[in-house]
């Protein structure tokens, strides 16, 4: 799913528990807060997430009741994330599986999510068509992201120009004009500090 990892990215994802911390660390305590922006959309109870991560946003979905899928690349966040539901009393249905091959039959969730993932994605339009299988006619992609601002302030592109030279991120794509690409409806939304997050909310039609 992602490419080919620095050193950086090495040592965060290997870390669930650092990762965790890091995150919460660099965006200031707002990570969660900004990954809670997807509830404001969300349409339908089956939902499939993309990049669990160490779970967080996967818990919040299946204690507000909604039918979760989740998947992960990495073995470490896998178990992690899954360690977390169980301990809440839930039974997770996490999958180890690369967005280019989504191991779903087609039209088979209301909603998408991914949050803070967008990013990793080398094969973008690839992985868009492999969610638009997977999706519902008239379901949605919800997708928390870092990236340039449409407003192309000065302050967040020495950012993002900063965080882009890691091996681990690609931030000079225009994420919603690749789902406009594959059919979808779009909306963005810039938010956060310099509005460097970014809320898309894509519609399969």
């Amino acid at each position: 799913m992602t490419q080919k990892e620095g050193l950086l990215g090495k040592i965060i994802y290997s870390l669930p528990k650092f990762y965790d911390w890091s995150t919460q660390f660099l965006s200031l305590w707002n990570w969660e807060r900004w990954q809670n922006r997807v509830f404001e959309d969300i349409n339908g109870k089956k939902i499939l997430e993309i990049g669990v991560g160490p779970g967080r946003l996967y818990l919040k979905l299946l204690k507000k009741g909604f039918d979760v899928t989740g998947t992960e690349i990495r073995r470490g966040m896998a178990d992690s994330a899954r360690k977390r539901i169980k301990n809440a009393g839930f039974e997770p249905k996490i999958f180890l599986s690369s967005v280019y091959s989504l191991p779903f039959p087609d039209n088979a969730f209301d909603n998408i999510i991914l949050t803070f993932v967008l990013g990793e994605i080398k094969e973008l339009g690839r992985a868009i068509r492999e969610m638009k299988r997977v999706l519902k006619k008239d379901g949605q992609v919800i997708a928390i992201s870092i990236n340039y601002p449409q407003d192309s302030n000065t302050i967040a592109t020495i950012i993002l120009d900063t965080i882009n030279k890691s091996e681990d991120f690609s931030l000079e794509k225009d994420f919603h004009d690749y789902f406009a690409k594959e059919g979808f409806a779009v909306r963005r939304e810039d938010f956060g500090p310099f509005h460097i997050v970014n809320k898309l909310v894509a519609i399969k039609k």
